[in-house]
């Protein structure tokens, strides 16, 4: 019966493991958890949980008030960030929160559609991700090209950056980022000292706290520096400017709650697809990079002791080809204590589990829509509470899930200290993430790839028609780069020794069939012509270019033969006609099984090498018709003769 299969590598390796039911361990499952519950609270965790709250204080805050957002519903969401998609997401060690990717979209939202409106957005934004969740669409996600994605984040970080940059000066920022640069001149000639001055100190704190030298240095570092800023800064302005304007947060009985959306069904469903697109890659770029912090983590680790009989770290598994298996649900899961170089009882390296991306997608939908029920912002994985997650130690959720109660309980109790902060300190702060945002290792990176052509149009329609816009216009630069190098073939002819021999380096494309059947005309029509195919993909139109040329040059008593760099080639279907060959079934590497009987066989010499001069017939053609090899065809050469295709040299394959 015939079939239609992909080719498929032998697993038949796989019979020799044990199966689960067979009672023998697998040597590289870690040790079974403790039987307290899959929610694990170790003293590492509290200690991280610590850090991040103390970072994602001043944060939520600043991000709220770039986004012209109710100072609360930045520590809204941070809690149900922490809390929410902690418990649910699929990369425990990811913080959630206000994110400063989602600061252009949500100030956009709330200055056309209003607050209340923004957060029944928010709340669809958060359905459509669940959604999406649901139908395993996380990996497709991540198929946009890099320089689209790092090219809307430093877009969104440059729009962030000249709007805060107007608090800082004491003033309020405008309604798009050409509008900050116009009015710039006006604020800088109306400012007065003090706000900048505090900008500036909150600025070279963030600068040069992580270069505290010495011992003493060691100990500072401990705090963050968001919260050392943050805190010097509103410490100087309480004694050098107490009439600096400061944090505002209302009663929570005045706390305003998601009402009906109100305005064009188009726009409205153009702002929650944005803030989703939004969100959602920066949730799910901020997890693949939480996977590298912990898997760098574990590598450190592992260096310093090694791993115990029969135990297999993450580093030591993806060389292996496994995929190291967790019993938990963390993502980083601490393993059983061992002795140190010193004797002493020390933690191992923690086992690494994969992220569940579309696990982390629905719990990211949730969230916003937990967040916009209650009152709070958008919320998104934040690379930057991750990282200082990952490096506090943290072992499991249970550190993200703490910050967030600890977010909950400042919100009650410290309410009087929160409002003594400046607001010029947090739009520092601010301002500060969003040129971290424009990075310097991605454009090196673009820019080595030959791809900055797309980084900077990404970035140049962020900030002059809007994020959604700006993807788009990315998007369609990118094609038209890809169709640009898909269309530099080049071709070249040379004669010796009577041998006509035409070199085709480069995709060979329908945008290389003008060019390529110019060139193969002015040949001789009785001449011995050999065509190198020098590329790694040939389209349909270039292979019946090709086909048609060589069977009316056979016709006129030519010769051709085909010759290309070695190495396997692209399958053709050897019955692409057959009824297991569907419209839509890609006519290269496709693999057709029981071939009719009436193909053909080709004409063969022996002595011919099989895999190197096998050239597959064309499914719908007559005995006798010409055809060339297969666009990766390697360094042997078959030669066209009226009743079929011989190799040079060779046996015949099998």
């Amino acid at each position: 019966m015939s079939a239609c299969v992909p080719t498929r590598h032998d697993h038949s390796s796989r019979s020799s493991r044990p199966s689960r039911s067979s009672g023998v361990k697998r040597p590289h499952s870690p040790p079974p958890p403790p039987r307290g519950g899959r929610f694990r609270i170790s003293g590492a965790d509290v200690s991280a949980s610590i850090t991040v709250f103390l970072l994602a204080i001043p944060m939520s805050l600043g991000l709220a008030v770039a986004m012209g957002a109710p100072l609360e519903a930045g520590l809204i969401s941070a809690a149900v960030g922490g809390i929410v998609a902690g418990l649910l997401g699929g990369t425990p060690l990811q913080v959630s929160g206000p994110s400063a990717g989602l600061t252009v979209v949500t100030a956009e939202t709330i200055q056309v559609y209003g607050w209340r409106t923004t957060c029944a957005i928010t709340i669809g934004a958060g359905l459509l991700q669940l959604a999406l969740g649901s139908l395993r669409a996380a990996r497709s996600a991540l198929a946009v090209s890099p320089a689209i994605v790092h090219g809307t984040l430093a877009g969104i970080g440059v729009a962030i950056a000249l709007a805060q940059l107007h608090i800082v000066l004491g003033g309020s920022p405008q309604s798009s980022a050409i509008s900050n640069v116009l009015h710039l001149p006006d604020q800088l000639a109306r400012v007065s000292p003090a706000a900048p001055l505090i900008g500036a100190l909150t600025v070279a704190i963030l600068v040069l706290w992580p270069l505290l030298p010495g011992r003493t240095g060691r100990l500072l570092r401990r705090v963050p520096a968001a919260l050392a800023s943050v805190g010097l800064a509103t410490a100087v302005a309480a004694w050098a400017a107490p009439s600096i304007a400061r944090v505002d947060l209302p009663s929570w009985r005045s706390h305003a709650l998601p009402e009906m959306p109100h305005g064009p069904v188009l726009g409205l469903a153009t702002a929650v697809f944005t803030m989703m697109l939004v969100a959602s890659l920066e949730s799910l770029l901020a997890a693949v990079a939480v996977d590298k912090l912990a898997a760098d983590r574990s590598r450190a680790h592992s260096t310093d002791s090694p791993a115990r009989p029969g135990e297999v770290r993450g580093d030591e598994a993806r060389e292996n080809g496994d995929r190291p298996h967790s019993s938990g649900t963390p993502a980083v899961e601490a393993a059983t204590a061992h002795a140190g170089p010193d004797g002493t009882k020390r933690p191992a390296p923690p086992l690494l589990k994969r992220s569940d991306l579309d696990r982390e997608l629905r719990a990211q939908g949730v969230a916003n829509a937990v967040s916009g029920l209650l009152g709070g912002l958008a919320v998104s994985g934040g690379a930057v509470r991750s990282s200082a997650n990952v490096r506090a130690g943290a072992t499991g959720r249970a550190s993200t899930v703490l910050h967030g109660v600890w977010i909950l309980v400042a919100s009650g109790l410290l309410v009087t200290l929160l409002e003594r902060i400046p607001l010029a300190a947090l739009g520092a702060l601010v301002m500060m993430v969003g040129l971290k945002m424009v990075s310097l290792a991605h454009i090196r990176n673009v820019h080595k790839h030959r791809e900055f052509l797309v980084y900077g149009a990404t970035i140049a329609g962020v900030l002059v028609v809007g994020v959604l816009k700006g993807v788009v216009i990315g998007i369609a630069v990118a094609v038209a780069v890809a169709l640009h190098r898909l269309g530099q073939t080049r071709i070249s002819v040379s004669e010796q020794n009577g041998q006509h021999l035409v070199v085709v380096r480069g995709q060979l494309t329908f945008l290389a069939v003008p060019r390529l059947s110019r060139v193969l005309g002015r040949l001789p029509q009785d001449a011995d012509v050999v065509l190198e195919l020098d590329g790694s993909f040939v389209d349909h139109a270039a292979y019946e270019t090709i086909q048609d040329w060589s069977s009316a040059h056979a016709a006129h008593g030519g010769q051709v033969a085909f010759a290309g760099r070695s190495g396997g080639r692209i399958a053709e279907p050897a019955a692409a006609a057959h009824s297991c060959c569907r419209p839509w079934t890609p006519w290269r590497n496709h693999h057709c099984h029981d071939q009719p009987e009436h193909a053909p066989p080709a004409e063969v010499d022996d002595g011919a090498d099989a895999a190197a001069t096998e050239v597959p017939q064309h499914p719908a053609s007559a005995p006798g018709t010409v055809h060339p090899p297969s666009p990766t065809s390697t360094t042997g050469a078959a030669t066209v003769t009226p009743t079929g295709i011989a190799p040079s040299t060779g046996p015949a394959p099998g």
